[in-house]
């Protein structure tokens, strides 16, 4: 470490490191300030402007009594009604889409979708879609998910009436039975004629209730949908990574369905608090209302601009997008990232050539400065997987298969970007003797040279976070010949401003992805968190090598302090908290067959057992109810009541080419909205759901991880639903017949603690099961016993 001013008329360096820190925090905090939602427009805004309110008081009629409303429910029934007295009243004429709707490779579900159109001048042009979905989960009113959405359907739907027509007309979905398969949007896709004449479409959906609208998916012509994107928004939140990213994670919307059908588009999505998402927690007295105006004024305006639009061809083409403080995007075309890489890396290897000739810096000094750079970033980012690690065995933080967002994770986000701030001093240390500040700068500016021109050429949709420290490089490097001296005279330290240019460059473009990686992947992005800080504030190196030693000691202290304070704050508190609940599933289980019932327990931590008023009895769990969609880690003897058992008629079986053919009536007498029939061996069965309309929907099971293979149909009238299997011999078929309804039995209705808890329901919530198992024969042809 060196003391005193730098040559040349350079500040000093003695305080240089800190005025980083303090730019490199007031970004951070900017950014964060800018990304708050816009404040809710008043119940008496001007009638072309989207207004919270009043879409509040419309969600607030839908979910404010906080009762659940998933697929085949009464009270999903009453919102559908809900909606259509709403639209009507609009003016809108609207339409009830129903059908059986199967998922290929999950369930089948009635659905009953909610349609209304706006006519355009221009019809014959295509039309735009403009969707959300009505249902929620079993366990929660789905204020978020997806009553943000609906609510901002309906006040669109008030302000496009407003308006003068629009050039091509509006189709309002509002879809069912998109929490369990996406089976509304599949059916208005497979079966409404208008889906033949769309051709963008704007979809809603929220894995949250706070925070700003993202949007994080589009279409094949993203390069033409985020120039109209640009123009039309706002407050604009979005950029390429979050799509790329988004496409390698195993999560779905509606839009999945419509992408897939060929239509363009925006999808929006809220993930503020997705601690909530799929829990009685998601309520309306929780929905931050800033939110649904963002989401909504976002929508309005993407439907409007693609509503004027020329939707006639659109090229299929990727862009490279990044929005500025959430206020404007700027793009490019995908095809234009080689170029533009290879250009700046040509430009970029050219200055630093020259650098290092004038810094008199050896190939051996930079191999050095590289690999301690490399071992220092390697070391914090396995530190940071280390603390999870920890935090995850003493049960702190849930487990990785677990809902793995922790109760109190501030302190490891603080002790995660200490650790960061540790790679550049790591880096220092190792390479102290053997290389200069000179080396570690060059060694830096190449990283992100390289960096840029990989994602450039390969990964074009993640080059803007490089492109953006590149070019900073460059004026750096301008500005770092000016200060090297021509001839033998003492080499300068590096000046404060050609470090810190590319820093701050680089913080710039990944301070808002820093922002949504824990709300996006949960404790899982601690070491990620680490990695990605690590790789921008390894540009401090420089600073801290030449930094005076009383202040690099002081910068690695209190890192190192921040790192076991931070850490050690979350790993000393508990997993859950009445803020962030743990997610229980509880259910009432009768098996039918032996005449005795218990209540099964599967807390999400798989080991921590919530305090519920039930005493443990491990005999109780036993193999007649095999795991799959129903399994559970806990259990207790349950009083038997008098549930009828589900009912399988074998309408006929026959023998063909050496295949067996059954073709079976399922049905549950006590009315249950889930029936599912799950095969405990190992034998391919092909299954085909028969409509009453004699449409046949081939469906196929899915295997859990005990081999079982389960099939649900959620909605089966009174009378049952048809379902043919086929399987490729003639030996008997061992099935296991499930109904499942949503809630406890009153004999259960103390099981859940009262008030604020640290356990919550989620998902599907609880369930009352009642089971028995069967065997299919070829002489069959009675029902069953």
């Amino acid at each position: 470490m060196q003391q005193g001013d730098g040559p040349d008329g350079f500040p000093s360096q003695r305080h240089a490191l800190w005025i980083t820190l303090a730019a490199l925090l007031a970004l951070a905090a900017f950014t964060q300030w800018m990304y708050t939602p816009p404040a809710p427009l008043p119940a008496d805004a001007a009638p072309q402007l989207f207004s919270a309110q009043r879409a509040a008081g419309v969600l607030k009629e839908l979910v404010g009594d906080g009762i659940p409303h998933p697929l085949a429910s009464a009270a999903d029934a009453r919102i559908r009604a809900q909606l259509v007295a709403r639209l009507n009243a609009l003016g809108y004429a609207t339409e009830l889409q129903s059908g059986w709707s199967c998922d290929p490779a999950l369930a089948c579900g009635w659905v009953v979708n909610v349609i209304a159109r706006l006519a355009g001048t221009d019809p014959a042009s295509g039309a735009v879609l403009l969707a959300s979905h009505y249902d929620s989960v079993p366990a929660g009113p789905g204020a978020g998910d997806d009553g943000v959405g609906v609510a901002s359907v309906l006040e669109i739907a008030r302000v496009l009436k407003q308006q003068p027509a629009p050039r091509h007309p509006i189709i309002l979905l509002i879809d069912e039975g998109e929490e369990l398969a996406l089976l509304g949007a599949k059916l208005f896709v497979d079966a409404h004629p208008a889906a033949r004449t769309v051709r963008a479409v704007v979809n809603l959906d929220a894995r949250g209730d706070s925070g700003p609208s993202l949007m994080f998916e589009t279409g094949a012509a993203t390069d033409w949908t985020m120039s109209l994107f640009a123009r039309a928004v706002a407050r604009p939140m979005s950029n390429s990574l979050y799509y790329f990213i988004y496409t390698l994670l195993p999560n779905d919307t509606d839009f999945t369905i419509f992408k897939a059908a060929g239509f363009e588009g925006l999808n929006f999505a809220l993930i503020g608090n997705v601690e909530r998402y799929h829990t009685p927690q998601d309520n309306f007295a929780n929905l931050d209302l800033r939110s649904l105006q963002h989401q909504g004024q976002n929508a309005l305006a993407g439907v409007q601009a693609l509503a004027t639009a020329d939707l006639a061809r659109l090229p299929a083409a990727g862009a490279v997008f990044f929005d500025v403080f959430g206020r404007t995007l700027v793009h490019w075309p995908a095809a234009w990232s080689a170029l533009l890489g290879i250009v700046l890396a040509a430009a970029l290897l050219g200055a630093l050539w020259v650098v290092r000739r004038r810094a008199r810096v050896s190939v051996a000094a930079l191999l050095h400065a590289f690999a301690a750079w490399l071992i220092g970033w390697l070391i914090v980012i396995g530190v940071a997987a280390a603390l999870l690690s920890v935090a995850r065995t003493s049960g702190a933080v849930p487990p990785a298969e677990a809902y793995s967002w922790a109760a109190y994770p501030l302190g490891m986000h603080a002790a995660c970007i200490a650790l960061a701030l540790l790679a550049p001093a790591c880096a220092v240390r190792l390479s102290r003797r053997r290389a200069s500040s000179w080396s570690l700068w060059l060694v830096n500016a190449l990283v992100i040279g390289a960096l840029m021109l990989l994602c450039s050429v390969k990964y074009p949709e993640l080059s803007f976070l490089f492109v953006l420290p590149a070019l900073a490089t460059l004026p750096a490097a301008y500005l770092a010949v000016r200060a090297l001296p021509g001839s033998a005279r003492a080499m300068p330290q590096v000046p404060p401003l050609v470090a810190v240019l590319p820093v701050l460059a680089a913080a710039f473009a990944i301070v808002p992805i820093l922002l949504m990686l824990y709300p996006a992947l949960g404790a899982d992005a601690w070491p990620i968190l680490t990695a990605v800080a690590g790789l921008v504030l390894l540009g401090l190196a420089p600073l801290l090598h030449d930094t005076p030693a009383g202040s690099y000691r002081a910068y690695v202290w209190l890192s190192i302090f921040t790192v076991v304070l931070g850490g050690g704050y979350t790993v000393l508190r508990p997993p859950y908290s009445t803020h962030m609940p743990q997610r229980t599933l509880l259910w009432y289980a009768l098996d039918a067959d032996a005449g005795r019932a218990q209540w099964v327990l599967q807390p999400d931590s798989k080991r921590d057992a919530p305090r519920l008023a039930l005493r443990d009895d491990a005999a109780m769990l036993t193999s007649t109810l095999p795991a799959g969609i129903i399994s559970g880690v806990h259990s207790a003897a349950a009083p038997r009541l008098d549930y009828a058992a589900p009912e399988l008629q074998v309408l006929s079986a026959e023998l063909n080419d050496g295949k067996a053919v059954y073709r079976l009536r399922l049905r549950s007498p006590r009315g249950a909205a889930e029936l599912e029939l799950a095969i405990p061996e190992d034998r391919p069965v092909k299954a085909t759901l028969v409509s009453g309309n004699g449409r046949r929907l081939p469906v196929k099971f899915w295997r859990a991880a005990d081999h079982t293979r389960w099939l649900q149909l959620i909605g089966a009238p009174s009378e049952g639903v048809e379902l043919e299997l086929e399987t490729p011999t003639a030996d008997d078929l061992a099935l296991k017949l499930i109904d499942r309804s949503y809630g406890l039995p009153a004999a259960g209705a103390g099981l859940r603690p009262g008030g604020p808890s640290v356990t919550t329901a989620s998902q599907d919530g609880d369930l009352t099961i009642v089971h028995r198992s069967l065997v299919l024969s070829l002489p069959q042809r009675a029902a069953n016993p």
